[in-house]
């Protein structure tokens, strides 16, 4: 069913000089230099991470036949390089976009903006639309847990992330979002971000993740709503969007 591509590699010794540990290091060690090498890098790993999606659903189908997975996705940018990757997948697996559902999952400190771009992401992708408001999920989970809803406290925060979970894996089989970073450092969505069927760029460094997306924008589509939305959404602060803050007051900052 599939085809292997070789790949053939000079292996030469390497005695790294043990009085001196000195070594050249660079700020973004995963980034290419240059536009050639962006072409070339970014091909490759949109191959290899669509490759893990593509076995996952090939073993979940039936003889071949489509697989509906969901997927939630912000407006921000590791769920838009996901989606990404498995609409890649999809199309690798000649199977129609409308399998993959994009869930939009707005809650008590969603945007506007975010929230816009998630909508117009998935219509002109043409894949699956779902949108589920956790609000009410996450009101009742915490009233039941004797704590009023505030939405600017920890409890909180965790309540809207397990609505998420919770409302992604009821609707089936559930492709993740979270990225390398946040799991190394262990900053991670509680119950949300990084947990999953089956995780999609969690191999993948933060930095790698906005250079990926710009590589789809510059060599993948010629959609123009679709540039147009994912450089809105590489341009958006990076925000789990749990916390609501008060009038004027910017968004909660992962960054920060």
């Amino acid at each position: 069913r599939f085809n292997y591509r070789h790949v053939n590699a000079r292996v030469r010794s390497w005695i790294p000089d043990v009085e001196d540990y000195r070594r050249p290091l660079t700020r973004l060690p995963f980034i290419p230099k240059d536009d050639a090498a962006m072409k070339r890098v970014g091909q490759e790993l949109f191959n290899a991470l669509a490759q893990g999606v593509i076995g996952r659903l090939w073993h979940l189908s039936k003889n071949g036949q489509p697989v509906d997975a969901f997927m939630g996705l912000s407006g921000g940018l590791d769920s838009a390089l996901a989606f990404l990757v498995s609409l890649y997948a999809y199309d690798q697996l000649g199977w129609d976009r409308k399998h993959l559902y994009a869930v939009r999952l707005p809650g008590p400190a969603s945007s506007r903006k975010t929230q816009g771009n998630s909508r117009k992401l998935a219509k002109a992708l043409k894949t699956g639309l779902k949108t589920a408001n956790i609000t009410n999920l996450a009101t009742r989970a915490l009233r039941d847990a004797g704590h009023e809803p505030c939405w600017q406290c920890p409890q909180c925060e965790n309540a809207q992330a397990r609505a998420r979970t919770f409302i992604l894996k009821t609707l089936g089989f559930n492709l993740g979002t979270g990225d390398m970073s946040e799991a190394a450092k262990g900053w991670c969505t509680e119950g949300g971000d990084q947990s999953s069927h089956w995780h999609v760029i969690a191999n993948i460094p933060k930095t790698l993740v906005r250079y990926l997306v710009r590589y789809y924008i510059q060599f993948m589509t010629d959609d123009e709503v679709t540039r147009k939305t994912l450089w809105n959404i590489l341009g958006t602060l990076i925000s789990p969007e749990l916390r609501k803050g008060k009038e004027g007051e910017p968004i909660q900052s992962s960054e920060e």
